[in-house]
């Protein structure tokens, strides 16, 4: 219940406000819970290691990238699904697993890492160049929206290059 009514809060903000829902109320709670739930995470992943060092989640900010595209975000916002980012996540979790079970060193990994998402930004590029909606579940309404998000990201992977 308190994500569709965070749902509605996010989308008719000034109707919910005016309806006697308390918006910052609601906005607060929902960064406390999101605080909560990262600082869980970190427990889990401290106690799976066994230690606590503050570089324990170095390199992992491409992998989250990669899935959250993978799974159909967009960089403008307001695209995309839990269950996409899940299936992301998926995916570059047997990504890496084949690749560590395959010998593959952590430099080649990181490359084809980066050639997966490049290949999702020029994609997504080129499926609104067409104009036509996308595999990934974008709508034609959803193309206006995610068209700055696709160039910022894709001028992001020409100039890493």
């Amino acid at each position: 219940m308190f994500l569709l009514v965070k749902k509605g809060v996010n989308h008719y903000e000034k109707a919910a406000k005016l309806s006697g829902i308390k918006t910052e109320r609601l906005t607060f709670g929902t960064f406390v819970t999101m605080g909560a739930l990262a600082a869980l995470a970190g427990l889990i992943f401290s106690a799976r290691l066994n230690t606590a060092t503050p570089k324990a989640g170095v390199g992992f900010e491409l992998d989250v990238i990669a899935a959250v595209f993978i799974g159909g975000a967009s960089a403008s916002g307001g695209v995309g699904k839990v269950m996409g980012a899940v299936i992301g996540a998926f995916i570059m979790g047997v990504m890496n697993n084949g690749m560590s079970i395959m010998g593959v060193g952590i430099d080649w990994q990181q490359v084809v890492k980066g050639l997966v998402l490049w290949f999702e930004c020029v994609a997504r590029l080129c499926q609104l160049r067409v104009g036509r909606a996308c595999c990934w579940g974008m709508g034609d309404e959803e193309l206006d929206n995610d068209a700055v998000g696709v160039h910022i990201i894709t001028r992001a992977c020409i100039n890493m290059h």
